[in-house]
C-alpha cells in the first residue's frame, strides 16, 4: 500500500476540505464549533487531548462507546474496500481550482482505479470531470460508510493523477479489456446498460497515496 506523504496532501487543500476529512483547517474550524462542548468533539471526531480523561472539564460528561484515538484503516480493510466497495466520490479540479465531485463507479486493478464514462443518461457535451482531468490530472476519491451507530464509521480516501482514456474504434488494448471485465464483473446493472457510452471514454487513476479512518474495530466489519 502506498505511503501517506507526511510533507503534505497530493491534491490542493480546498479539495479536501469539502469533504470534511479531518484536515487541519477543518479541525480548528470545528473546535470553534465545539469550543463549549467538548463531549461533542468526542463524539464527531474520536480525538482526545493529553490528559482530558483526568481533568475537570469533562467531569459529568459521557464517555464515548469507542476509542478516542483515530484508528487507520488496516491494509486488509483497504484492500476489501477499493475491491468491493461500490461507489465512489470523485473530485476533480476546476479551471479557477474550484472542486468538483461526483459519484462515479470503478473497479480496481493493481495500482489503478478504472471508471467509465457508460450509458446512464447524462447531460450533453463533453462531462466536466473528462474536462477538468485533460487540464489537470490531480484528483481524490472518497470511500465512505456511515451509520446511525458512529462507532461503525470509516472513511477511505485516495489521492493520485487521472487520464482520459479514449477507445478507437473497435481497438482496445489489454489493460483495458481487463478494465472492462473487472467493471462487468463488479456491477451485474451493465448486463441492461451500456458500459461504454458515447463518448467511449474511461477514466484511469493511478494511485499515489492512501490515507483511511475508522471510529473503532466493529467499524471494520462494514468494509466488505
Amino acid at each position: 500500500m502506498a505511503e501517506v506523504p507526511t510533507g503534505g496532501d497530493a491534491v490542493p487543500h480546498e479539495l479536501l476540505e469539502l469533504h470534511n476529512l479531518g484536515e487541519a483547517a477543518g479541525l480548528l474550524a470545528r473546535e470553534d464549533l465545539l469550543a463549549g462542548e467538548p463531549h461533542l468533539e468526542y463524539a464527531a471526531l474520536g480525538v482526545g487531548h493529553e490528559g482530558d480523561a483526568d481533568s475537570g472539564d469533562n467531569v459529568g460528561l459521557p464517555a464515548p462507546a469507542y476509542a478516542v484515538r483515530t484508528m487507520e484503516l488496516p491494509e486488509g480493510a483497504v484492500e476489501s474496500i477499493l475491491r468491493g466497495w461500490p461507489v465512489a466520490s470523485l473530485a476533480t479540479l476546476g479551471e479557477r481550482g474550484q472542486p468538483h465531485v461526483v459519484p462515479i463507479v470503478f473497479a480496481r486493478i493493481g495500482g489503478e482505479i478504472w471508471s467509465p464514462i457508460d450509458g446512464k443518461p447524462k447531460a450533453g457535451g463533453e462531462l466536466v470531470r473528462i474536462r477538468n482531468v485533460r487540464r489537470d490530472p490531480r484528483i481524490s476519491l472518497l470511500l465512505e460508510h456511515y451509520e446511525e451507530d458512529w462507532t461503525r464509521l470509516w472513511w477511505l480516501r485516495v489521492d493520485g493523477e487521472a487520464e482520459v482514456v479514449a477507445l478507437a474504434g473497435s481497438r482496445t488494448d489489454r489493460e483495458v479489456e481487463a478494465a472492462l471485465a473487472a467493471l462487468r464483473r463488479k456491477y451485474p446493472q451493465y448486463e441492461e446498460v451500456p458500459l461504454i457510452g458515447p463518448s467511449a471514454t474511461l477514466l484511469r487513476m493511478r494511485i499515489g497515496s492512501l490515507r483511511g479512518w475508522c471510529a473503532s474495530a466493529s467499524a471494520l466489519a462494514r468494509t466488505d
